[in-house]
């Protein structure tokens, strides 16, 4: 379990997606108006949240994992990609239980996505090489040989 000695364990999960959606629906909705094209706009920020969250994760328990595995790398001979591999197929857990936050929020909100089309769901309509170019270029700085 990735969050077994904090004081919140597992519920952790749940809360930090939720308080940050909740952040940037006043913020951002409320306070700076920003417009959500008629989508409600706790979905739509928790929609957009999701696919940030698990990036901004990825790549921070990534490069922490090498990091901190550095004596393990240098001097066992294995795939080097199985370690931060592992970080990040850990935070997928976090990213499965946002998700199913999500789909009850889309189910409590009354929006059917088939009805919405593709087009309102954040990243749908993209091509796949376009969203991993960004990452790719983030991450070969932190290669070395």
């Amino acid at each position: 379990m990735h969050y077994k000695q904090t004081a919140l364990g597992a519920a952790w999960a749940v809360i930090q997606p939720l308080f940050m959606m909740i952040v940037f629906s006043v913020f951002f909705g409320r306070l700076a108006g920003v417009p959500s094209d008629g989508i409600p706009y706790p979905v739509f920020t928790f929609c957009a949240l999701l696919p940030w969250q698990v990036f901004a994760n990825a790549l921070s328990a990534s490069s922490n994992s090498l990091v901190g595995n550095q004596n393990l790398i240098t001097k066992v001979y294995f795939p080097r990609l199985v370690v931060p591999l592992a970080a990040v197929l850990g935070g997928l857990v976090d990213f499965a239980i946002a998700f199913v936050i999500l789909l009850a929020m889309l189910f409590v909100y009354g929006i059917d996505v088939q009805r919405q089309g593709r087009a309102s769901v954040p990243f749908a309509n993209a091509r796949p090489d376009a969203l991993a170019l960004p990452t790719v270029q983030l991450t070969i700085p932190c290669v070395r040989d």
